[in-house]
């Protein structure tokens, strides 16, 4: 078991937070990215330290760690009258790994109230959002989204598996950086069945799935869409906003088709894609477009990727980045606009600019770069 980076920071918090109350947390993200190994980790880390822990790893099945050994509790009721269940609870930590489609009932399933005094309680979940709502009516309770894969994790997990790196990085460049599909037999309905999911999408709305709780729960599929939590500046540094969630395009492999089916469709897409820059939840998901977008530019030679209208003979930005004011006599046309330079030696391949933001674009060779960003003044 590769221990991440992602469950010692966790843990971490939330043993930092010394009013029990506060200690009520619903883990969530990506399917298949861990959260349920996270649990036995947690487990593990309590037990050592000697901390008494009820674990659910079903709906029908509860589990008492204590130093007197292992034992089954009856979870069916909503209320239990063993008073020595009751006196644990008050003392103990509850781990609950309940997915739907894993266990039996889960998708209503909801923890039993007898289980509401205990002493810190983690769920792990994937996002579903009126399961959260109710979750944290009701306890009170936190939601913390959890960070995808990174690179330099990946690779631990190869040497530490002795895994072919070669069919782990393919299956990276084809599906993202969860772990159920880099290190576990990657569905084939994967493959037959993405261009399908992304049809769908296209008549749904392709970021329809982020405007609201009910679009999420119904239209969210994991097999297109990375979920992570959201990143935020504080003093030029990044940093994780792990209650407010993001979404990105599970691979570039993904985003390349999408931008491949909307060129065959003759799709127009204008107004996703502005809508999606828009809102910081799927900026993400927009700028892989438009990487790709701009990919098929240096290929095609076409001279306006994104169809979008509006020329300048100039464009006079003033003050720094964090501040800038756009110069005297400048008109925009109709936003969105996709803006190229005459002058292929410029520092910027292309500007983006909607009713909100403005993108400076670089283009790089690779997908696999680092950058620097800074955020627009009224960016959020």
């Amino acid at each position: 078991m590769v221990v991440r980076e992602e469950y010692v920071e966790f843990m971490t918090h939330i043993l930092q937070q010394h009013d029990s109350r506060k200690r009520r947390f619903y883990l969530t993200g990506q399917p298949g990215i861990g959260k349920s190994v996270g649990t036995c980790f947690f487990l593990f880390w309590l037990l050592a330290s000697g901390q008494s822990v009820f674990l659910m790893p079903e709906t029908d099945a509860v589990y008492y760690f204590s130093e007197t050994g292992v034992q089954r509790v009856s979870g069916h009721g909503t209320h239990t009258d063993n008073l020595d269940v009751k006196a644990a609870v008050k003392s103990s930590w509850v781990l609950i790994d309940v997915d739907p489609g894993k266990s039996p009932g889960a998708t209503d399933w909801y923890p039993r109230p007898w289980l509401k005094s205990c002493a810190a309680v983690v769920w792990t979940s994937p996002p579903r959002h009126e399961r959260f709502r109710r979750f944290r009516k009701h306890w009170y309770a936190s939601v913390w989204y959890m960070k995808p894969w990174m690179r330099e994790e990946i690779m631990l997990a190869i040497n530490v598996g002795k895994l072919d790196s070669a069919e782990v990085w393919a299956r990276y460049r084809l599906s993202g950086p969860v772990a159920r599909s880099l290190f576990s037999d990657l569905e084939r309905s994967f493959y037959t069945e993405l261009d399908n999911i992304i049809r769908l999408s296209f008549a749904r709305g392709l970021f329809d799935f982020a405007t609201s709780q009910q679009h999420f729960d119904e239209e969210y599929s994991p097999s297109m869409y990375l979920v992570r939590p959201q990143e935020s500046w504080d003093e030029n540094e990044v940093f994780c906003v792990r209650r407010t969630p993001a979404y990105d395009f599970a691979s570039t492999h993904i985003a390349a088709r999408v931008v491949e089916l909307i060129a065959l469709y003759s799709l127009n897409f204008q107004e996703w894609l502005a809508i999606a820059i828009d809102r910081p939840a799927t900026r993400g998901a927009a700028g892989k477009l438009v990487e790709r977008i701009l990919y098929r530019v240096l290929v095609s030679g076409s001279d306006n990727p994104l169809g979008l209208g509006g020329r300048l003979s100039d464009l006079a930005l003033i003050g720094e980045a964090p501040n800038f004011i756009l110069g005297a006599g400048t008109t925009l046309p109709p936003t969105p606009l996709y803006l190229l330079p005459e002058s292929y030696s410029a520092a910027l391949d292309a500007i983006i600019v909607t009713d909100t933001v403005l993108w400076l674009v670089q283009s790089a060779a690779s997908d696999q770069h680092s950058f620097q960003r800074q955020n627009h003044p009224r960016d959020p």
